[in-house]
Protein backbone atom coordinates (compact mmCIF):
# COMPACT_ATOMS: atom_id res chain seq x y z
CA UNK A 1 0.00 0.00 0.00
CA UNK A 2 2.59 2.32 0.71
CA UNK A 3 4.11 1.88 -3.23
CA UNK A 4 0.80 2.23 -4.60
CA UNK A 5 0.89 6.26 -2.22
CA UNK A 6 4.34 6.62 -3.25
CA UNK A 7 3.35 6.17 -7.04
CA UNK A 8 -0.16 8.10 -6.62
CA UNK A 9 1.70 11.19 -5.24
CA UNK A 10 4.52 11.14 -7.44
CA UNK A 11 1.85 11.50 -10.33
CA UNK A 12 -0.31 14.18 -8.53
CA UNK A 13 3.03 16.38 -7.50
CA UNK A 14 4.44 15.58 -11.44
CA UNK A 15 1.23 17.12 -12.98
CA UNK A 16 1.13 20.18 -10.57
CA UNK A 17 4.28 21.31 -11.39
CA UNK A 18 4.12 20.57 -15.03
CA UNK A 19 1.55 23.18 -15.35
CA UNK A 20 -1.93 23.77 -14.14
CA UNK A 21 -3.62 22.52 -17.07
CA UNK A 22 -4.85 18.26 -16.73
CA UNK A 23 -1.84 16.39 -18.39
CA UNK A 24 -2.00 12.71 -18.76
CA UNK A 25 0.80 10.96 -16.85
CA UNK A 26 2.01 7.84 -16.72
CA UNK A 27 3.97 6.36 -13.49
CA UNK A 28 6.54 3.49 -13.94
CA UNK A 29 7.67 1.75 -11.17
CA UNK A 30 10.45 -1.26 -12.11
CA UNK A 31 11.84 -2.45 -8.93
CA UNK A 32 13.05 0.40 -7.10
CA UNK A 33 13.40 2.56 -10.45
CA UNK A 34 10.46 5.36 -10.79
CA UNK A 35 10.00 7.34 -14.76
CA UNK A 36 7.01 9.28 -15.79
CA UNK A 37 6.20 9.58 -19.12
CA UNK A 38 3.85 12.66 -20.32
CA UNK A 39 0.86 13.31 -22.85
CA UNK A 40 -1.42 11.34 -24.67
CA UNK A 41 1.27 8.46 -25.55
CA UNK A 42 2.39 8.32 -22.02
CA UNK A 43 0.85 4.46 -21.68
CA UNK A 44 2.43 3.62 -24.72
CA UNK A 45 5.70 4.39 -23.83
CA UNK A 46 5.19 3.16 -19.98
CA UNK A 47 4.43 -0.37 -21.55
CA UNK A 48 7.50 -0.18 -24.04
CA UNK A 49 9.77 0.48 -20.89
CA UNK A 50 8.20 -1.45 -18.31
CA UNK A 51 9.28 -4.93 -16.98
CA UNK A 52 7.90 -7.96 -16.12
CA UNK A 53 6.48 -7.51 -12.40
CA UNK A 54 6.26 -3.65 -13.59
CA UNK A 55 3.75 -1.30 -11.95
CA UNK A 56 1.81 1.74 -14.27
CA UNK A 57 0.41 4.26 -12.37
CA UNK A 58 -2.10 6.43 -14.88
CA UNK A 59 -3.74 10.08 -14.12
CA UNK A 60 -6.35 10.52 -15.22
CA UNK A 61 -7.16 11.74 -18.69
CA UNK A 62 -6.89 10.09 -22.19
CA UNK A 63 -4.03 7.96 -23.35
CA UNK A 64 -3.82 6.29 -26.86
CA UNK A 65 -4.03 2.53 -26.31
CA UNK A 66 -1.68 -0.31 -27.09
CA UNK A 67 -1.29 -3.96 -26.86
CA UNK A 68 -0.74 -4.95 -23.24
CA UNK A 69 2.39 -7.88 -24.13
CA UNK A 70 3.53 -7.77 -20.12
CA UNK A 71 2.66 -9.13 -16.76
CA UNK A 72 2.63 -5.77 -15.10
CA UNK A 73 -0.13 -3.81 -12.54
CA UNK A 74 -2.04 -0.89 -14.19
CA UNK A 75 -3.69 1.25 -11.86
CA UNK A 76 -6.00 3.95 -13.20
CA UNK A 77 -8.19 6.19 -11.50
CA UNK A 78 -11.79 4.63 -12.15
CA UNK A 79 -14.02 5.25 -14.75
CA UNK A 80 -16.43 7.30 -12.98
CA UNK A 81 -17.14 11.11 -14.29
CA UNK A 82 -18.38 13.74 -11.66
CA UNK A 83 -17.72 16.66 -13.22
CA UNK A 84 -20.73 18.99 -12.52
CA UNK A 85 -20.43 22.35 -11.56
CA UNK A 86 -20.75 21.76 -7.83
CA UNK A 87 -18.47 19.64 -8.34
CA UNK A 88 -15.94 21.69 -9.76
CA UNK A 89 -16.01 24.32 -7.70
CA UNK A 90 -15.61 22.58 -4.75
CA UNK A 91 -12.77 20.55 -6.37
CA UNK A 92 -14.39 17.36 -6.08
CA UNK A 93 -14.46 16.59 -9.54
CA UNK A 94 -13.78 12.69 -10.51
CA UNK A 95 -12.10 12.39 -13.82
CA UNK A 96 -11.70 8.56 -15.51
CA UNK A 97 -8.29 7.32 -16.95
CA UNK A 98 -9.43 6.13 -20.59
CA UNK A 99 -7.84 4.12 -22.82
CA UNK A 100 -8.68 5.21 -26.10
CA UNK A 101 -8.55 2.49 -29.01
CA UNK A 102 -8.53 -0.88 -29.83
CA UNK A 103 -6.04 -3.17 -27.88
CA UNK A 104 -5.04 -6.93 -27.87
CA UNK A 105 -3.86 -8.42 -24.75
CA UNK A 106 -1.38 -10.89 -25.35
CA UNK A 107 1.43 -12.03 -22.88
CA UNK A 108 4.19 -14.85 -23.05
CA UNK A 109 3.17 -17.66 -20.92
CA UNK A 110 7.21 -18.13 -19.56
CA UNK A 111 6.61 -14.66 -17.87
CA UNK A 112 3.37 -15.79 -15.84
CA UNK A 113 5.05 -18.29 -13.58
CA UNK A 114 6.45 -15.26 -11.62
CA UNK A 115 4.44 -12.25 -12.37
CA UNK A 116 0.36 -11.83 -13.09
CA UNK A 117 -1.21 -8.97 -15.35
CA UNK A 118 -3.55 -6.80 -13.03
CA UNK A 119 -5.53 -3.91 -13.76
CA UNK A 120 -7.44 -1.55 -12.09
CA UNK A 121 -9.50 1.61 -12.22
CA UNK A 122 -9.76 1.74 -16.51
CA UNK A 123 -12.06 3.03 -18.69
CA UNK A 124 -11.61 0.42 -21.84
CA UNK A 125 -12.92 2.79 -24.86
CA UNK A 126 -12.42 0.50 -27.67
CA UNK A 127 -12.10 -3.13 -28.47
CA UNK A 128 -10.04 -5.96 -26.60
CA UNK A 129 -10.60 -8.49 -30.05
CA UNK A 130 -8.04 -10.35 -28.83
CA UNK A 131 -7.08 -12.41 -25.31
CA UNK A 132 -4.49 -14.56 -26.12
CA UNK A 133 -2.18 -16.90 -23.49
CA UNK A 134 -3.39 -14.79 -20.46
CA UNK A 135 -2.79 -16.91 -16.98
CA UNK A 136 -4.72 -15.75 -13.66
CA UNK A 137 -5.08 -12.10 -14.80
CA UNK A 138 -7.61 -9.65 -12.95
CA UNK A 139 -9.60 -7.32 -14.22
CA UNK A 140 -10.95 -4.80 -11.19
CA UNK A 141 -13.27 -2.08 -11.16
CA UNK A 142 -13.37 -1.27 -14.85
CA UNK A 143 -15.34 -0.24 -17.58
CA UNK A 144 -15.27 -2.22 -20.83
CA UNK A 145 -17.55 0.11 -23.50
CA UNK A 146 -17.22 -1.73 -26.08
CA UNK A 147 -16.36 -5.50 -27.20
CA UNK A 148 -14.17 -8.27 -25.60
CA UNK A 149 -13.57 -10.88 -28.05
CA UNK A 150 -11.94 -14.38 -28.38
CA UNK A 151 -10.06 -15.91 -25.28
CA UNK A 152 -7.11 -18.17 -26.95
CA UNK A 153 -5.87 -20.50 -24.25
CA UNK A 154 -6.67 -18.10 -21.38
CA UNK A 155 -7.29 -20.06 -18.20
CA UNK A 156 -8.05 -19.20 -14.70
CA UNK A 157 -8.65 -15.42 -14.79
CA UNK A 158 -10.97 -13.03 -13.12
CA UNK A 159 -13.38 -10.24 -13.54
CA UNK A 160 -14.72 -8.22 -10.37
CA UNK A 161 -16.81 -5.46 -9.99
CA UNK A 162 -16.69 -4.55 -13.64
CA UNK A 163 -19.31 -3.00 -16.00
CA UNK A 164 -18.73 -4.93 -19.55
CA UNK A 165 -20.68 -3.80 -22.90
CA UNK A 166 -20.32 -6.85 -24.45
CA UNK A 167 -18.39 -10.39 -24.02
CA UNK A 168 -17.83 -13.04 -26.10
CA UNK A 169 -15.80 -15.68 -24.50
CA UNK A 170 -14.51 -18.60 -26.01
CA UNK A 171 -14.59 -22.47 -25.89
CA UNK A 172 -10.78 -22.32 -24.60
CA UNK A 173 -10.40 -19.91 -21.57
CA UNK A 174 -11.29 -20.43 -18.12
CA UNK A 175 -13.11 -17.07 -16.21
CA UNK A 176 -14.77 -16.03 -13.29
CA UNK A 177 -17.11 -12.60 -13.31
CA UNK A 178 -18.27 -11.66 -9.89
CA UNK A 179 -20.22 -8.76 -8.87
CA UNK A 180 -20.37 -7.19 -12.56
CA UNK A 181 -22.71 -5.78 -15.08
CA UNK A 182 -23.03 -7.38 -18.60
CA UNK A 183 -25.19 -5.80 -20.81
CA UNK A 184 -24.92 -8.60 -23.61
CA UNK A 185 -22.77 -12.16 -23.37
CA UNK A 186 -22.56 -14.16 -26.19
CA UNK A 187 -20.79 -17.59 -26.25
CA UNK A 188 -20.29 -20.47 -24.70
CA UNK A 189 -17.60 -22.06 -22.33
CA UNK A 190 -18.11 -24.81 -19.73
CA UNK A 191 -15.23 -23.04 -17.31
CA UNK A 192 -16.87 -20.10 -17.66
CA UNK A 193 -18.57 -18.90 -13.96
CA UNK A 194 -20.45 -15.92 -13.25
CA UNK A 195 -21.44 -14.99 -9.41
CA UNK A 196 -23.39 -12.24 -8.50
CA UNK A 197 -23.89 -10.49 -11.35
CA UNK A 198 -26.32 -8.45 -13.73
CA UNK A 199 -26.97 -9.96 -17.06
CA UNK A 200 -29.20 -7.54 -19.60
CA UNK A 201 -28.86 -10.13 -21.94
CA UNK A 202 -27.36 -13.69 -22.33
CA UNK A 203 -27.18 -15.76 -26.15
CA UNK A 204 -25.98 -19.09 -26.84
CA UNK A 205 -24.79 -19.00 -23.36
CA UNK A 206 -23.52 -22.13 -21.38
CA UNK A 207 -21.92 -21.60 -18.16
CA UNK A 208 -22.21 -21.77 -14.44
CA UNK A 209 -24.47 -18.71 -12.67
CA UNK A 210 -24.65 -18.37 -9.00
CA UNK A 211 -26.55 -15.54 -7.28
CA UNK A 212 -27.07 -13.77 -10.15
CA UNK A 213 -29.70 -11.78 -12.16
CA UNK A 214 -30.77 -12.49 -16.02
CA UNK A 215 -33.07 -10.06 -17.53
CA UNK A 216 -33.62 -11.34 -20.96
CA UNK A 217 -33.10 -14.86 -21.71
CA UNK A 218 -32.75 -14.92 -25.49
CA UNK A 219 -31.14 -18.24 -25.51
CA UNK A 220 -29.31 -20.35 -22.89
CA UNK A 221 -27.85 -23.73 -23.48
CA UNK A 222 -29.87 -26.65 -21.68
CA UNK A 223 -26.26 -27.38 -20.20
CA UNK A 224 -26.24 -24.22 -17.83
CA UNK A 225 -26.22 -24.66 -14.34
CA UNK A 226 -27.97 -21.92 -12.52
CA UNK A 227 -27.93 -21.59 -8.73
CA UNK A 228 -29.93 -19.56 -6.63
CA UNK A 229 -30.65 -16.92 -9.81
CA UNK A 230 -33.33 -15.04 -11.06
CA UNK A 231 -34.19 -15.74 -14.62
CA UNK A 232 -36.99 -14.34 -16.94
CA UNK A 233 -40.15 -16.76 -17.75
CA UNK A 234 -39.25 -18.79 -20.92
CA UNK A 235 -37.68 -21.92 -22.13
CA UNK A 236 -35.05 -23.21 -20.54
CA UNK A 237 -32.68 -25.87 -18.39
CA UNK A 238 -34.18 -27.31 -14.80
CA UNK A 239 -34.53 -24.09 -12.47
CA UNK A 240 -35.14 -25.83 -9.71
CA UNK A 241 -33.94 -23.98 -6.77
CA UNK A 242 -34.03 -20.56 -8.99
CA UNK A 243 -36.48 -17.98 -9.36
CA UNK A 244 -38.49 -17.56 -12.64
CA UNK A 245 -40.79 -14.35 -13.01
CA UNK A 246 -41.97 -12.21 -15.55
CA UNK A 247 -41.58 -8.86 -14.28
CA UNK A 248 -37.94 -9.20 -12.91
CA UNK A 249 -37.42 -5.42 -12.97
CA UNK A 250 -40.69 -4.35 -10.92
CA UNK A 251 -39.61 -7.36 -8.40
CA UNK A 252 -36.23 -6.53 -7.88
CA UNK A 253 -35.47 -3.10 -8.46
CA UNK A 254 -39.00 -1.66 -8.28
CA UNK A 255 -39.36 0.06 -11.83
CA UNK A 256 -41.02 -1.36 -15.02
CA UNK A 257 -37.74 -1.55 -16.71
CA UNK A 258 -34.03 -0.85 -16.43
CA UNK A 259 -31.94 -0.27 -19.32
CA UNK A 260 -28.22 -0.67 -19.04
CA UNK A 261 -25.73 2.47 -18.76
CA UNK A 262 -22.35 3.41 -17.12
CA UNK A 263 -23.48 4.98 -14.05
CA UNK A 264 -26.75 3.31 -12.47
CA UNK A 265 -25.91 1.40 -9.40
CA UNK A 266 -29.01 -1.47 -9.89
CA UNK A 267 -29.34 -1.66 -5.91
CA UNK A 268 -32.52 -4.03 -5.08
CA UNK A 269 -35.17 -2.88 -2.97
CA UNK A 270 -35.49 -3.26 0.41
CA UNK A 271 -37.47 -6.02 0.42
CA UNK A 272 -36.13 -7.66 -2.43
CA UNK A 273 -32.38 -8.07 -0.20
CA UNK A 274 -35.00 -10.01 2.18
CA UNK A 275 -36.54 -12.96 0.11
CA UNK A 276 -34.19 -13.55 -2.63
CA UNK A 277 -31.35 -14.58 -0.98
CA UNK A 278 -28.31 -16.45 -2.80
CA UNK A 279 -26.36 -19.90 -1.94
CA UNK A 280 -24.53 -17.76 0.88
CA UNK A 281 -26.92 -15.97 2.45
CA UNK A 282 -26.42 -12.30 0.86
CA UNK A 283 -28.78 -10.70 -1.83
CA UNK A 284 -28.49 -12.30 -5.15
CA UNK A 285 -27.27 -9.77 -7.76
CA UNK A 286 -24.10 -7.62 -7.40
CA UNK A 287 -24.53 -6.15 -3.62
CA UNK A 288 -24.66 -10.07 -2.52
CA UNK A 289 -21.22 -12.28 -2.08
CA UNK A 290 -18.05 -11.37 0.06
CA UNK A 291 -17.30 -8.16 -2.42
CA UNK A 292 -20.13 -6.16 -2.76
CA UNK A 293 -19.55 -4.09 -6.00
CA UNK A 294 -17.91 -0.75 -5.50
CA UNK A 295 -15.99 1.64 -7.26
CA UNK A 296 -14.35 2.75 -4.98
CA UNK A 297 -10.49 1.78 -6.01
CA UNK A 298 -8.32 -0.83 -3.95
CA UNK A 299 -5.22 1.92 -3.58
CA UNK A 300 -5.58 5.76 -2.56
CA UNK A 301 -7.59 8.20 -4.82
CA UNK A 302 -7.34 11.93 -4.56
CA UNK A 303 -11.20 13.43 -4.25
CA UNK A 304 -10.66 16.90 -3.69
CA UNK A 305 -7.90 19.10 -5.22
CA UNK A 306 -7.51 22.41 -5.37
CA UNK A 307 -4.82 24.61 -6.83
CA UNK A 308 -4.51 27.93 -6.57
CA UNK A 309 -4.43 30.24 -9.83
CA UNK A 310 -1.02 31.69 -9.12
CA UNK A 311 1.32 31.89 -6.57
CA UNK A 312 1.44 34.36 -3.50
CA UNK A 313 4.90 35.46 -2.10
CA UNK A 314 6.32 32.52 -3.90
CA UNK A 315 3.89 30.20 -2.88
CA UNK A 316 1.70 28.21 -4.67
CA UNK A 317 -1.54 27.09 -2.57
CA UNK A 318 -2.43 23.54 -3.07
CA UNK A 319 -5.02 21.34 -1.12
CA UNK A 320 -5.31 17.62 -1.73
CA UNK A 321 -7.86 15.26 -0.52
CA UNK A 322 -7.03 11.15 -0.54
CA UNK A 323 -9.42 8.90 -0.67
CA UNK A 324 -8.25 5.64 1.08
CA UNK A 325 -8.89 2.19 -0.89
CA UNK A 326 -11.37 -0.29 -0.70
CA UNK A 327 -10.41 -2.80 2.40
CA UNK A 328 -12.94 -5.73 0.88
CA UNK A 329 -9.56 -6.72 -1.27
Amino acid sequence: MRKNLFLLLIAVMAAIHVCAQEVEIATLQNGDDVQLFFGHDAFIDAMDAAESGGVITLSPGRFNATDITKPVTIYGSGYETKADSLSVAEGKALYPTILYGDLDISLDSLQQQTNHLYVEGIYFNGDILNVRYLRNATFIKCLFSSRIGSNVESYNNFITQCRISYLSPSHFCTLNISNSIIKYIYGSSTNLLIQNSLIFKGESLLATLKNSIMLINASINEKCSFYNCMLPKGSGPDLQGNWREEKISKILFGRDEISYNDTSTYELTEDAKKIYLGTDGTQIGIYGGSQPFSTKLTIPRVVKRNIADKTEAGKLRVNIEVESGDESF
